[in-house]
């Protein structure tokens, strides 16, 4: 699944929707690809949700399975981050590395927007690509 997520304030809850991805049984892998903004929202430690940082919520959905059975969901559902700075990281040659938004679009089946911010969706609408996230949407195959 390629999870994209946008600067909305309901992206603290990226926690939670992880976890019920993870829990649902129906999903392989998790490839989450942050905008900036909604790094603000999850990455930044003094962001609080219900009591608790959003960064370590989010760290601790794939670090800290609450039973044997989830355990071995969670080991069969692997998260991985994506964030603007890694779309380049380790592109140095034209024509012979990888570009990441490429990479991503060919390993998921599956591409989810959530939450998806009225800015994000003003860039979708009128074709702006200017980050990981909406590169993604412009690679996907619509079809």
């Amino acid at each position: 699944l390629l999870l994209g997520v946008a600067g909305s304030v309901a992206a603290v809850k990226l926690p939670d929707l992880l976890r019920k991805l993870q829990e649902s049984g129906h999903v392989r892998s998790i490839e989450a690809v942050l905008s900036q903004s909604a790094e603000v929202f999850t990455l930044n430690p003094s962001v609080q949700y219900v009591g608790a940082s959003v960064s370590q919520l989010l760290s601790d959905v794939a670090t800290a399975p609450r039973s044997a059975e989830q355990e071995k969901l969670l080991k069969r559902v692997p998260v991985k981050v994506y964030t603007d700075a890694d779309e380049w990281s380790e592109y140095a040659h034209v024509g012979v590395d990888p570009v990441l938004h490429i990479e991503l679009v060919k390993r998921n089946d599956v591409f989810l927007i959530a939450p998806l911010s009225a800015n994000t969706l003003a860039k979708l609408a009128g074709g702006l690509c200017d980050n990981l996230l909406t590169c993604c949407a412009r690679a996907w195959p619509w079809t």
